[in-house]
């Protein structure tokens, strides 16, 4: 898969495109009508868990709907900030000690994290992975979390 992301003359994502390679021929005719670009948005933002992407500053650049409810924020303020302003200083620590790691690496890193969600703490499942060009070059970090409270 390949993601092409769009900025606006802020600096902020303006649009996130993909390319999939599907394994057969012939893409299902639904898939072919409705655009790739178009389900990779329905994807990413139809899932029932948290989705982002960080530029290598480890700076929001794009949330989907079910971290926008964690974060208790939009996308659009949610964009260009980093960990700090979401969470407390060790947490946010211990974050940017993984963005660090993804990127420095080339493997994916998996923790189980205690995080703020609203008035209570949660645990969530979070898993990241360097966002790599076609050169192998990082060019930012992408995250999945699942909320594992019970």
């Amino acid at each position: 898969m390949t993601l092409c992301l769009a900025y606006d003359p802020q600096g902020r994502i303006e649009s996130l495109s993909g390319l999939l390679s599907p394994a057969v021929d012939e893409p299902e005719p639904e898939i072919a009508s409705s655009g790739i670009d178009r389900l990779l948005r329905l994807f990413f933002e139809g899932s029932p868990l948290s989705m982002f992407i960080k530029d290598l500053a480890g700076r929001y650049l794009l949330i989907n709907a079910q971290a926008e409810r964690l974060f208790s924020a939009s996308n659009q303020l949610v964009q260009g900030q980093p960990v700090d302003a979401f969470y407390p200083a060790e947490l946010a620590a211990a974050v940017h000690a993984d963005d660090s790691l993804v990127l420095q690496s080339d493997e994916t890193v998996r923790h189980e994290w205690l995080i703020p969600a609203g008035a209570e703490q949660r645990w969530f499942a979070a898993t990241k992975f360097a966002i790599r060009d076609g050169a192998g070059r990082p060019v930012g970090i992408g995250g999945i979390d699942a909320d594992i409270h019970e």
